[in-house]
């Protein structure tokens, strides 16, 4: 057969700044009450840097999309723009126990969740923001992807 394709991978700049640093310590916090609803769907990197495996709940005849949300917080977030990275499952999934499908993010459904992240950024712009990312990306998945 022909090789598969490279798989995407999505990185850019929430633009979203704003010049306040009371909130030093809403990252650690956001963190933390990320892990306890995430459960094993959150990998813990460096300090202020984890990934979330996105996955739509779905019936066990169902094949769903799922991605990794891939999170760098800098020093200053909320305040300062975080950096996100989106993968397809297939591509970066391999290190969540959870048992998932693997799914390879399409150009088209990589332009979407862009368009997705980037209005939940600009909404929450200044105040923690990756739950939000986080319920949007499944919503869409839900919405678009089941079948």
């Amino acid at each position: 057969g022909s090789p598969l394709p490279p798989p995407l991978e999505l990185t850019w700049r929430c633009s979203a700044t704003m010049a306040d640093d009371d909130g030093e310590q809403d990252w650690a916090i956001e963190v933390e009450a990320l892990s306890a609803i995430m459960g094993p769907d959150m990998l813990s990197g460096e300090v202020r840097e984890f990934s979330l495996l996105i996955m739509p709940e779905c019936g066990p005849t169902e094949l769903v999309g799922s991605v990794v949300l891939s999170f760098m917080l800098p020093p200053g977030y909320p305040q300062a723009a975080a950096l996100i990275e989106i993968a397809g499952s297939s591509a970066h999934g391999h290190g969540f126990e959870h048992g998932f499908e693997p799914w390879a993010l399409g150009r088209e459904h990589a332009a979407a969740l862009r368009a997705i992240v980037d209005a939940v950024v600009a909404e929450r712009a200044g105040e923690p923001m990756c739950f939000d990312i986080a319920s949007a990306v499944r919503q869409w998945l839900a919405e678009q992807t089941t079948s």
